[in-house]
């Protein structure tokens, strides 16, 4: 797994790289783990 960090809302150039479902499911993921 490779880290990507979004871009700004403002930014001008746009990540390809970035793919903003598998942010949210990564999200979800950690917040399991953090509550056991």
């Amino acid at each position: 797994m490779i880290p990507i960090i979004p871009r700004k809302s403002n930014s001008r150039k746009p990540n390809p790289e970035f793919d903003s479902y598998l942010y949210k499911l990564r999200h979800l993921a950690e917040n399991l783990f953090a509550r056991l």
